[in-house]
């Protein structure tokens, strides 16, 4: 049995102001879940880069993790409750600590009205309101937060070579890994790519959002070493990312 485990409240700003309703969904759901998992069940974890520190540094997974919200610490939590168990339950389990996904694939993408960034972008340009940027002091290169985004297809891929990689391996099991592209783009950067590939939107910097680190990107090898993956796409395909998301948003 593979069980893929996606589901969480993953919204920074609201894990402020109800962190109850993220431990109870994100961290005791999954501790109910790993009570339900037979013996030799694969699973497969979206965790979440949450998990570090915040520091101006390239995170591998040996990086020092302390959440700098209640996000990032539920998820923590549920990566514990793994280590905790998957021996005595004899499961074979793989966390995937994402960096920031973006982008779509032909009919399947990001829920309207759901305010991740590119989608923020998309609905800028959509409706001609202004993008809010969160900050634009921050200790980086141009004053906006420093983020590793990723593709989605990248990620769907990870997840199922993970599941195959571990039909190789005959003892339980808990590893962690980091999918990322080991560059970071700032928010300015991004709106430019915006404007150069999709339509122009105007920008409004508004205060930062609590929780929210000014650095976090990846390095994202140990699964690349460990296991073979292959990535499809890296940071300079940021504009093909943007793309396809912007094509979803205007055919959906």
């Amino acid at each position: 049995v593979t069980v893929f485990h996606l589901a969480a409240n993953s919204l920074l700003g609201p894990s402020a102001y109800d962190p109850l309703s993220y431990f109870k969904n994100n961290t005791a759901k999954t501790i109910e879940l790993l009570d339900f998992l037979p013996e030799n069940t694969k699973l497969v974890f979206a965790s979440t880069a949450a998990v570090y520190e915040e520091a101006a540094s390239i995170k591998t997974e040996d990086s020092k993790l302390s959440p700098p919200n209640n996000y990032g610490l539920s998820k923590l939590w549920c990566e514990q409750a793994i280590d905790a168990c998957y021996k005595i339950k004899k499961i074979k389990a793989t966390s995937f600590r994402f960096f920031n996904v973006i982008g779509a694939n032909n009919d399947t993408g990001q829920l309207k009205g759901t305010p991740h960034i590119v989608n923020k972008l998309c609905e800028a340009a959509a409706t001609e309101q202004s993008f809010k940027i969160y900050g634009d002091d921050w200790n980086t290169r141009d004053g906006t937060c420093v983020r590793d985004y990723l593709h989605v297809i990248d990620v769907c891929r990870a997840l199922i070579h993970a599941a195959q990689f571990m039909d190789k391996i005959d003892r339980p099991i808990h590893s962690k890994y980091n999918l990322g592209t080991q560059t970071g783009t700032t928010v300015l950067e991004i709106v430019n790519a915006f404007n150069k590939v999709a339509k122009p939107v105007t920008t409004e910097v508004v205060e930062r959002r609590k929780g929210d680190p000014a650095h976090l990107v990846a390095d994202p090898r140990k699964f690349v070493d460990e296991t073979g993956f292959g990535y499809w796409y890296d940071y300079k395909d940021l504009e093909t990312m943007i793309s396809s998301a912007w094509l979803y948003y205007n055919n959906n």
